[in-house]
């Protein structure tokens, strides 16, 4: 679903909403997986081909997306006032998801299989998953931060494949808006001077990616890193200064 404001008072936006669920058996072939952390790459089941099936590892239900541009409609016929008040323009971004799919995996009995030959090279089963226990949440949120959400006790050891679930659990969701303000100056007729800034995670919201899933992590049950933004001063989804408030100021002259 997709909305758009066309200039109205000098605002102009979209608002666009997706619901979607994406399954498979194994993400994107198990070449190249999604999250390298959380991609179950091989068979569950070695007598089942399709005992994985289940949704995606970048399966999103929810996203929000929006952005707006507004030309402050404010003016003066006085030259030094209009100096100070007019030529104003705010833009800015919204982005928001659901969490991301994860499975929980027991890997002490993953290692008690391999000498089985139910290894992760072969065409086998890879890793031995724990099915959610009864009463036991399915969703954890940022309050998984350097605190444990689930342990070992939480669980019980799975007897047989058809116990295991793949992306039985969702992760945190996500939440950034970005914000532009922006400020023009007519020097002369043909130069124009604009002084602005771009504030990246303008409220400076923690976002934080899936918990450690294999209970041989000292970090079981944890969430130990942050997410990385989809827009930062450094590019697209670039791995650096993530999750802060970033301040951008920016100079430039129009001719």
């Amino acid at each position: 679903m997709s909305l758009q404001q066309n200039l109205w008072h000098g605002l102009s936006g979209r608002f666009n909403y997706t619901y979607s669920h994406a399954t498979d058996n194994v993400s994107n072939g198990g070449i190249l997986p999604y999250s390298i952390a959380d991609s179950i790459l091989n068979q569950i089941n070695p007598s089942n081909p399709n005992a994985g099936y289940a949704s995606s590892d970048y399966d999103l239900r929810h996203q929000l997306s929006a952005q707006y541009v507004w030309d402050l409609p404010i003016k003066s016929s006085h030259r030094w006032l209009e100096a100070a008040i007019g030529g104003w323009q705010l833009a800015g971004t919204f982005f928001y998801r659901s969490g991301f799919p994860f499975s929980i995996v027991n890997g002490a009995q993953t290692s008690a299989l391999a000498s089985n030959n139910l290894t992760a090279n072969g065409a086998f089963l890879a890793n031995v998953l724990y099915a959610p226990t009864p009463g036991m949440p399915t969703t954890f949120g940022a309050n998984c931060a350097n605190v444990a959400c689930f342990t070992t006790s939480s669980f019980a050891t799975p007897t047989d494949f058809n116990a295991n679930a793949r992306n039985a659990f969702r992760g945190p969701g996500y939440f950034n808006t970005d914000l532009n303000v922006k400020k023009g100056f007519q020097l002369t007729e043909r130069f124009r001077f604009t002084l602005g800034a771009n504030f990246f995670n303008v409220l400076n919201h923690p976002n934080f990616q899936n918990p450690v899933s294999n209970d041989l992590s000292c970090a079981f049950g944890q969430i130990t890193a942050m997410a990385v933004s989809p827009t930062t001063p450094y590019g697209a989804f670039a791995a650096a200064a993530e999750g802060m408030r970033i301040l951008q100021v920016y100079g430039k002259i129009n001719f």
